[in-house]
């Protein structure tokens, strides 16, 4: 027996990420979401165990997802870059 499993789906805020429970399809929990014009969207899948080498509570792992979701829903990007050298000494 293992004491802990855990998983997780983590959708960006700019797709209007709505959970659902949907009693009438095997009692699923899903998400509604707003796609994109091409019709796709991002997310992130996550698990953790018990035996695993990290995140091996439920403390742990929603630490963990807490954080990731944070990182995956406002991701740093790029805005300029230049190269730099130092002069002849």
């Amino acid at each position: 027996m293992v004491d802990f499993v855990g998983t997780a789906l983590v959708v960006p805020e700019r797709f209007s990420p709505t959970y659902v429970f949907v009693p009438d399809y095997s009692e699923n929990h899903a998400f509604r979401i707003s796609p994109n014009e091409d019709r796709t969207f991002d997310y992130l899948v996550a698990a953790g165990w018990s035996e695993g080498s990290v995140n091996q509570t439920a403390e742990e792992f929603e630490d963990y997802v807490l954080r990731t979701a944070q990182e995956f829903n406002a991701p740093i990007e790029l805005v300029d870059s230049s190269l730099e050298s130092q002069g002849e000494r």
